[in-house]
């Protein structure tokens, strides 16, 4: 009954609730459930929702211990379905993030003190990024935040290493392209959770327009 309610939503108002329905997955009894199955026949026929899908399910994997293995059997269905394009988007988005996530914890090993940063730990930091512009990764992605939006080249000298929560984030001046794409014909303004979890992703991206 629940879900049957739940169709007659639009687009906007699943994206307004979505990450509070992939949560709710947690409750059903068995893997295969009529909300699981809502939630991947709304995806697949948006691929806003399923950008936005993806990335829930992967931070629920990563942190839901008990519940893994069922969102990650959601996550492949969708992944089956979506598409070479969207599987190439993907692909590209988590390269990149996991490059950076990895530079950004070398650098926290560096830095002894919490909050001063050396002028030489901000050295090997440049020097890392441009390591990473050479190493074969994409040349552009879609913002994980917003798939309107497709992000280029790190520009280093725009990059400065700061303490959140003990953590350095990346605050990187990239180029951005708005995208003529599916993903615009709904606009929605993101819930606050996802900036979290891309904060302890470890990356923000600041946007020169």
């Amino acid at each position: 009954m629940a879900v049957r309610k739940l169709e007659t939503l639009g687009d906007d108002d699943v994206l307004r609730y979505l990450l509070q329905l992939v949560q709710a997955v947690k409750f059903e009894p068995y893997h295969d459930s009529a909300l699981a199955r809502f939630l991947l026949k709304r995806a697949l026929r948006s691929k806003r929702i399923g950008h936005f899908l993806f990335w829930f399910l992967r931070s629920e994997i990563a942190q839901s211990m008990h519940y893994q293995q069922r969102y990650a059997v959601l996550l492949e269905a969708y992944l089956r379905g979506c598409g070479e394009d969207m599987l190439q988007d993907f692909r590209r988005q988590v390269e990149m993030t996991e490059a950076l996530q990895k530079v950004t914890r070398e650098i926290k090993a560096m830095s002894a003190e919490k909050y001063d940063v050396s002028a030489q730990v901000v050295f090997q930091l440049r020097q890392k990024l441009e390591n990473l512009q050479t190493s074969g990764l994409p040349e552009s992605f879609r913002v994980p935040y917003d798939p309107g939006l497709r992000a280029g080249a790190l520009v280093v000298s725009g990059i400065i290493p700061i303490h959140l929560y003990s953590t350095p984030l990346l605050f990187s001046s990239m180029s951005l392209l708005a995208c003529p794409h599916p993903f615009l014909h709904h606009h929605f303004l993101y819930p606050p959770l996802i900036v979290f979890l891309l904060l302890h992703s470890l990356l923000c991206l600041t946007v020169n327009m």
